[in-house]
C-alpha cells in the first residue's frame, strides 16, 4: 500500500501478513519416517538444523563432524530432545572429515547400510582461516560437494 505525502513523496507501508511467519521445516514436508545425514552437524548451523529435524519429526538424523569431543555433546543434545516413547526417533553422530574421501564413502556406506538409504541431506561442513589454510578451505567447502554427490 502507498499513501501520498503533501510533498507528493510515495510512502510505503506494508500490509500485514496473513498468517505469521513460520520458519520450521514441517511446512514444507514431513518429516516422519525420514532420514537425514548433516555435515558439520556437530555445532552451528548444522546442528541447529538437526535439532529442527528432530522437532519435526525426522526418524533418523545423522550428524557428521571432524571433532569427536564436539560429535559427543551434539549427540548429547540431540538425543535429550527426542521423546522416543515408540522408538521411532534416533540420533546418530558418525565421525567424519569431509575432506577426504575414505570417511565420506564411509559415512555414505554406513548410512546406506544401515538406514536403507537417505532423504535428506544437508551439506553444513565449512572451515574458514587465515590464508595458510586456502586449501584445506577449498577441500571442505568446495570438494566435498563433489564427493558427497558420488557417494549419494
Amino acid at each position: 500500500q502507498a499513501d501520498r505525502t503533501k510533498s507528493d513523496e510515495l510512502i510505503f507501508r506494508p500490509s500485514k501478513p496473513q498468517n505469521p511467519p513460520f520458519f520450521g521445516c514441517r511446512q514444507y514436508m514431513d518429516l516422519v519416517g525420514k532420514i537425514a545425514v548433516i555435515t558439520g552437524g556437530t555445532k552451528g548451523i548444522g546442528l541447529a538444523v538437526a535439532k529442527d529435524l528432530i522437532q519435526n519429526g525426522a526418524s533418523r538424523v545423522i550428524i557428521s563432524g571432524r571433532d569427536i569431543w564436539e560429535g559427543g555433546k551434539a549427540l548429547k543434545i540431540l538425543t535429550d530432545m527426542i521423546d522416543n516413547k515408540d522408538g521411532n526417533q534416533k540420533a546418530i553422530y558418525v565421525p567424519t572429515d569431509v575432506t577426504s574421501e575414505e570417511e565420506l564413502r564411509e559415512l555414505f556406506d554406513y548410512t546406506a547400510t544401515n538406514m536403507g538409504g537417505l532423504d535428506i541431506l544437508v551439506n553444513s561442513a565449512a572451515i574458514l582461516n587465515e590464508s595458510s589454510m586456502w586449501r584445506r578451505m577449498v577441500d571442505t567447502n568446495v570438494v566435498k560437494f563433489y564427493l558427497i554427490k558420488i557417494f549419494v
